[in-house]
């Protein structure tokens, strides 16, 4: 399955990126991931992000309505004003948070199976937004 990230504002102010399957909200990534500001910025610069995620196990968080799913996979960063070139980074999310209402088991379970990742995108003329990105990406793996 493919999932969509869009940013938005939490009822408590501040903000935060949904995930989204179809046009329903899917779960939340943690403004403590150590990819958020990465993707907050690729999202500030015009791009489109997906995720290709394979899911591992649910887990109920104490005291909550909520369920966290942990799982793994892969995210892109397509831009959207006419370039062609796109970001593909994997990434390996420490969780999601979703309502149990927005995910059903079958949909958790449609979602474990064994997905592969998004194709490498060959190097082609990218926005100076996924240049400088792609850059910032490389000096964060090299340290």
């Amino acid at each position: 399955a493919i999932y969509h990230v869009r940013q938005s504002i939490a009822c408590h102010g501040f903000p935060v990126l949904v995930v989204l399957y179809g046009s329903e909200p899917a779960g939340y990534i943690s403004p403590a991931d150590q990819k958020f500001e990465l993707l907050c910025r690729l999202l500030h610069g015009k791009h489109q992000i997906q995720l290709k995620l394979k899911w591992d196990y649910k887990e109920l968080i104490h005291n909550s309505t909520l369920s966290r799913y942990v799982g793994s996979g892969n995210w892109a960063a397509l831009c959207n004003r006419g370039d062609t070139g796109s970001v593909v980074v994997p990434w390996i999310p420490r969780a999601m948070y979703a309502p149990p209402a927005s995910v059903t088991p079958a949909h958790a379970d449609m979602n474990r199976q064994e997905i592969t990742p998004f194709e490498t995108f060959e190097d082609e003329p990218t926005s100076s937004v996924s240049r400088e990105l792609r850059k910032m990406a490389e000096e964060e793996n090299l340290r």
